[in-house]
């Protein structure tokens, strides 16, 4: 996506990320951060919920993710951004309230607002971080073999749709592994020692307290056991590995979080979604096949990363539309096309800039249409075809 934290664009240790590191380092006493809403709370409702950030299970884990811990989150997030993991949605817990303009929040946005309007400042930082651990954790461990991992929310739908894109595309995607990406994770307390031990380990001395405190926090209320959208607001795609001494080849992999996919239920679009979601991410794995993400660090990120997310949209809909593909039909067009609006973001600056709305509906759009102008109409065009024809198009200034 239809990458909120691809980690945003990407999963990306951003400025945001390190602010965010830096201010829950802080004492307790320093002042927070302004951290906008994905959508304004009433005054009403701030006062409400004020006492939330005071919660116990709050300060317990604010004092237990000392700098060391979360030094090592961040630098692993920054790792696999340089390995190409591409993801698919902006991290919303910290992304800026954009001007009301010819660009602005989506019915998305609206629905993880509300999702969110009762938690304070810290609840959200403490939520982005909780979101990091899950993106993280499914990026070194998920598979789809495990359990832990299986695809439960539309699974029916995500499988047939994995194996119509493997069919599909000229490029050799059959190895990528799907898999689900679960908030309840955080409420494992051998996963998330796990984890961190794989982060670089907290120190031996309060490493029970550290993974207590995360436990217990998410399994509170204001989580909702880990399942808080916001926590799984995300979908991403990474490259695979090769084999190291000691380390065994890692094959490349698609994760769809929970939380995307219930915002795009609650929103009445679940019926495409789910379809418009994985093929995007697919798509992401066609691009490192063709090689869209090498080469030296680009000029402009921001650029750059538009042009991978709006040639990903315009990817997933050039094969839902397919009648190789999904064969979806105008009125389910006009649906999935929605559902790529929802997803773009007014961050124009921002390295993780995926496109705004009208950038990303556009793109699905062109992909509908280039398919719709195929002679004869089951001729698929060549992937690195369909790249260059998209670049020439000139939809991602």
């Amino acid at each position: 996506m239809i990458a909120t934290r691809k980690i945003t664009g990407p999963v990306t240790a951003t400025a945001a990320t390190v602010v965010l590191a830096l201010s829950l380092a802080a004492p307790a006493a320093s002042a927070m951060p302004a951290v906008a809403p994905l959508a304004p709370s009433s005054s009403a409702t701030t006062t409400a919920v004020a006492t939330t950030a005071t919660s116990a299970s709050a300060a317990r884990l604010r004092a237990a993710l000392t700098p060391q811990v979360l030094a090592a989150i961040t630098t692993r997030l920054a790792t696999l951004q340089a390995e190409g993991v591409d993801a698919a949605t902006p991290t919303p817990a910290i992304a800026a309230r954009v001007a009301a303009s010819t660009c602005g929040p989506t019915e998305l946005n609206s629905w993880l607002g509300a999702q969110i309007s009762g938690l304070t400042e810290v609840d959200l930082l403490l939520a982005s971080v909780g979101g990091q651990l899950v993106t993280i954790d499914a990026a070194l461990f998920g598979s789809s073999s495990d359990p832990a991992y299986a695809l439960t929310s539309h699974r029916q739908t995500l499988t047939k749709t994995y194996a119509r894109n493997v069919g599909f595309w000229d490029p050799d995607i059959r190895d990528v592994d799907l898999l689900a990406m679960h908030g309840s994770m955080l409420v494992d307390r051998a996963r998330v020692m796990r984890l961190l031990t794989e982060l670089g380990g907290p120190p031996p001395d309060n490493a029970d307290e550290i993974v207590d405190a995360i436990v217990d926090y998410f399994a509170g209320p204001a989580m909702r056991g880990g399942e808080l959208p916001l926590i799984t607001f995300n979908a991403f795609a990474m490259p695979g590995s090769d084999a190291m001494p000691g380390v065994p080849a890692a094959p490349p992999k698609v994760v769809i979080g929970d939380g995307i996919l219930a915002a795009y239920d609650a929103l009445g679009l679940g019926d495409v979604a789910p379809q418009a979601t994985l093929s995007h991410e697919m798509a992401h794995q066609v691009q490192f096949d063709l090689g869209m993400f090498a080469g030296p660090e680009p000029a402009d990120p921001a650029a750059a990363t538009r042009r991978t997310e709006l040639h990903a949209d315009a990817s997933a809909a050039y094969l839902l539309s397919h009648p190789r593909g999904l064969s979806m039909q105008r009125k389910r067009v006009q649906a999935f096309e929605r559902v790529f609006f929802d997803v773009g973001d007014c961050l124009f600056d921002s390295p993780g800039h995926h496109g705004t709305p009208i950038q990303r509906a556009a793109a699905a759009d062109w992909g509908y249409r280039m398919q719709e102008s195929a002679r004869p109409k089951s001729m698929i065009r060549p992937a690195a075809v369909l790249r260059d024809r998209f670049d020439a198009a000139g939809l991602t200034s």
